[in-house]
């Protein structure tokens, strides 16, 4: 399932192509459900049936004042 923020609800059977040198997302696609999972992955891929892929959270936590400034 991969958590979709902007409708704010898990979509299932989609799947998520990576770039293997970048490790940038460069594809998100909904899978046909009636399709065998095993059809489709390729060698390298990584079957993540049963599990959840959210969005990365950034800490932008920041301590503006913690040092003085001129």
């Amino acid at each position: 399932s991969l958590f979709d923020p902007k409708l704010r609800l898990f979509r299932p059977n989609v799947s998520v192509t990576v770039d293997l040198i970048s490790g940038l997302i460069v594809r998100v696609f909904e899978r046909d459900a009636e399709t065998p999972l095993s059809e489709i992955l390729q060698p390298g891929d990584i079957d993540l049936s049963g599990k959840y892929v959210l969005p990365g959270l950034v800490d932008a936590h920041t301590h503006i004042f913690l040092h003085s400034y001129e």
